[in-house]
């Protein structure tokens, strides 16, 4: 007599590994992970979009491991499934897609007129979408006159300036966020 002792099928175990952070229009890199007994066949992998403001596109949609763009900013939750023959499995991970940096929007102000014994009121802007973080770095400086241009507060849009001599000075107010 000859007997034959089989494993019973296991589900196959999935981990869509860990929540990923990107910034448009940058790819997120899931690297996601399924194993099997290889019970009872072949083993299908699938990556879809649970929600989302906008819509997701896998390179490699049926591979754990795979790139992922988005159509819009926002969060996002995609799910990782396998399905053996028999079971399925799924697990969840979380994006979170951040808008692209956009540059400082600066005004100076208008042309001005002054006298040399006066010191000038700048009333110059600057305003930055928030990204990538960081503070947002102010400066004014003389790019060309015949004298100094001294400001009493050079890293803020708001300050005065005073002159060492009369004539036509060019200033700049600059942003920067990093």
């Amino acid at each position: 007599c000859v007997v034959t002792v089989t494993q019973p099928n296991q589900a196959p175990v999935v981990n869509a590994g860990p929540d990923v952070t990107t910034v448009m229009p940058s790819a997120a890199h899931l690297v996601g992970t399924v194993t099997d007994d290889g019970l009872p066949g072949p083993l299908t992998i699938q990556w879809s979009q649970l929600s989302g403001p906008g819509t997701a596109t896998f390179t490699a949609s049926t591979q754990p491991v795979t790139d992922v763009t988005f159509s819009a900013a926002g969060s996002y939750t995609l799910r990782l499934s396998a399905f053996d023959g028999e079971f399925t499995r799924t697990d969840t991970v979380a994006v979170t897609v951040q808008p692209p940096n956009a540059a400082p929007v600066v005004n100076a102000g208008p042309d001005r007129l002054t006298v040399i014994t006066s010191a000038l009121h700048l009333a110059g802007t600057a305003t930055d979408d928030g990204l990538p973080g960081g503070p947002l770095t102010i400066q004014w400086s003389k790019l060309t006159g015949p004298g100094t241009a001294s400001f009493t507060a050079p890293t803020q849009p708001v300050t005065d300036v005073t002159f060492s001599a009369a004539g036509t000075y060019t200033l700049r107010l600059s942003a920067s966020d990093g």
